[in-house]
């Protein structure tokens, strides 16, 4: 019964340092769950403490791609967004801002994203697709 208890309690701790890893790890492919296209795709990867991000998904039929940088610090991510000149929908402005958390298991990022000007926000959600390692 005490050697149970040992390897409950060790499965336990291991269960709670990959939680806390994956939380730290904002690195892989993500999808926005509140877009309509649900084909949309999010890409992200850190360059030091700097996250890099390049997206895609279809608006009114027309394929859109964006791309941003900003920072991840204590489960936060904090990113501006550019939409490329010829693929930004019509009505939109290019440039924004996501503040974005991460969930405690690291599969989902909750928050809102803000156009420039600040004339248009909205709550958005990504769901992690996959990790990816980095070193």
């Amino acid at each position: 019964m005490r050697r149970l208890r040992t390897i409950a309690a060790m499965v336990g701790m291991l269960l709670a340092m990959c939680s806390m890893a994956l939380a730290d790890t904002i690195a892989g492919t993500w999808t926005k769950t509140t877009h309509p296209d649900t084909h949309n795709i999010v890409l992200l990867y850190s360059d030091s403490e700097i996250v890099k991000a390049i997206g895609y998904a279809q608006v009114g039929g027309v394929p859109a791609y964006w791309y941003g940088e900003g920072t991840f610090r204590k489960g936060q991510l904090a990113l501006q967004y550019h939409y490329s000149a010829e693929a930004t929908p019509f009505g939109w402005e290019p440039e924004g801002r996501m503040l974005l958390t991460v969930t405690a298991d690291g599969t989902t990022l909750r928050g809102t994203a803000t156009s420039r000007s600040g004339n248009w926000s909205e709550s958005i959600e990504m769901r992690r697709i996959s990790f990816v390692k980095q070193r």
